[in-house]
C-alpha cells in the first residue's frame, strides 16, 4: 500500500476503529488508501486518516468536524487513542460497511464517538478524497449496486433502525413530548459545535440547556444524571446542525 498510484481503480476503502484506552469509548470510521495530489494518489490509509482527527481537533478550525471524538482528543490527547483497521474493501462499499461495524461495535453516541449511523454524509467526503473534479453520482450511488447487493442493505438497514441501540435513542426522544417546541425555543442561537457541554447544568433529577438567553430541560423520574446529561448533549447536537 506504499505504492503511487495513477489508476484510481487500485484504491482500496478501509474501515478503520479508533478506541480511546482511558475509557473503552470508540469511533468508526471510513477512509481510502490514497489520496489524489499531484495528479497521483499517494499513500493515505488509517494513519492518514487518524493524523487528520488529530489536527482537526488541535488546530480546531474545521467548521464540520466529529466534535465528540475531538473532544476526547483535545481532554484525553493523542497518546490515550489507538486506530486499527477493521476491514478493506472496495471504495462502494465502504458505506454499507460503516454501518455495519458502527450497529456491531455500539459506538453510536452516546455509548461511543459517532454522531450519526454512518454512510449517509460521508459520499461528498469521499468525492474530495478521491478526486474533486469527479461527476457526482446518483443518489445512493446504485449504479454500482446488484439487486442482491441492495436487498442485503436494505435487510441490513432494518437490522439496524430496529437494534436495541437505536430503539433505546428513538425511546429516549419520545420520552420527551415537547422535543420540537425545545428546538424551535432555542431556534436562532449561536453554539459553539466543539464544546457543547459548556451549555448543560445539572441538577437534581434535571439537565439544563443553557444557551444565550434561553433554557430548556430535560428530566425523567428513572434516568441518571448521566443520562439526562446524554439526552440534553444529544440535543444540542441536533441543534447545531440546524441552520440559524
Amino acid at each position: 500500500m506504499d505504492e503511487i498510484h495513477t489508476d484510481k481503480s487500485k484504491i482500496k476503502g478501509q474501515i478503520y476503529i479508533i478506541t480511546n484506552t482511558l475509557n473503552g469509548k470508540q469511533y468508526v470510521g471510513q477512509t481510502v488508501s490514497h489520496r489524489k495530489n499531484h495528479d497521483k494518489y499517494r499513500p493515505f490509509g488509517i494513519q492518514g486518516r487518524f493524523n487528520d482527527h488529530i489536527s482537526e481537533a488541535v488546530c480546531n478550525t474545521k467548521k464540520k468536524q466529529c466534535w465528540y471524538l475531538n473532544n476526547a482528543i483535545r481532554k484525553d490527547g493523542k497518546d490515550a487513542l489507538t486506530v486499527k483497521m477493521l476491514e478493506e474493501c472496495s471504495v462502494e462499499k465502504l458505506d454499507e460497511l460503516e454501518r455495519h461495524y458502527i450497529l456491531e461495535h455500539n459506538t453510536l453516541f452516546p455509548n461511543g464517538y459517532n454522531l450519526t449511523e454512518g454512510g449517509k454524509t460521508i459520499r461528498t467526503i469521499r468525492h474530495d478524497m478521491l478526486e474533486a473534479t469527479n461527476t457526482p453520482s446518483k443518489r445512493g450511488g446504485c449504479e454500482f449496486r446488484s439487486e442482491t447487493t441492495r436487498k442485503r442493505m436494505s435487510i441490513r438497514s432494518s437490522e439496524y433502525s430496529n437494534s436495541p441501540n437505536m430503539l433505546k435513542l428513538r425511546s429516549d426522544n419520545a420520552k420527551d413530548q415537547h422535543y420540537k417546541k425545545k428546538l424551535e425555543k432555542m431556534k436562532g442561537v449561536v453554539l459553539d459545535p466543539l464544546n457543547l457541554e459548556q451549555y448543560v447544568r445539572l441538577r437534581k433529577g434535571v439537565a439544563l440547556v443553557c444557551v444565550e438567553k434561553s433554557i430548556v430541560r430535560f428530566a425523567g423520574k428513572h434516568e441518571t444524571q448521566e443520562e439526562l446529561k446524554n439526552r440534553a448533549l444529544a440535543f444540542l447536537s441536533v441543534l447545531a446542525t440546524l441552520p440559524n
